[in-house]
């Protein structure tokens, strides 16, 4: 017969998404398996129905944690990159609108040509920012 400490313990567990023997995660589908007792990772293939790659996991979250190794890998490029567009932006607007107003076509036109590209970058991480 089961405790009731145990039953306690599996369910807290299962509501964390902490399973005694681990999950099977698809990072294609989001699927995910819970291993049963006695199942190992190993006895499963590592590619899912859909096509997507399995990774073994030991709770069913499906988005990777801020402490997992491979979510801070790119931490440093992608907040150099967001730094990059605040700081640069706004230097190449102030150029492309001291070209506009030069008296010469050349300029004039690569001056809007810039002052286009800097709007459609805003547009884009406007609409990203709303849909993500």
């Amino acid at each position: 017969m089961v405790s009731n400490e145990e039953i306690k313990s599996k369910l807290g567990n299962k509501r964390e998404g902490i399973g005694v023997n681990g999950y099977l995660v698809c990072n294609s589908c989001q699927g995910v398996y819970e291993l049963q007792s006695g199942e190992n990772p190993e006895d499963f293939s590592s590619q899912c129905e859909c096509g997507g790659n399995l990774k073994y996991n030991t709770t069913a979250k499906i988005f990777q944690s801020s402490d997992d190794p491979e979510y801070k890998k790119h931490n440093r490029a992608i907040i150099a990159s967001y730094i990059l567009i605040v700081l640069f932006l706004p230097l190449a607007l102030v150029g492309s609108i001291y070209l506009i107003t030069r008296d010469n076509k050349r300029a004039k036109y690569n001056g809007k040509i810039v002052m286009v590209l800097c709007f459609a970058l805003v547009l884009v991480a406007v609409v990203r920012g709303i849909f993500m």
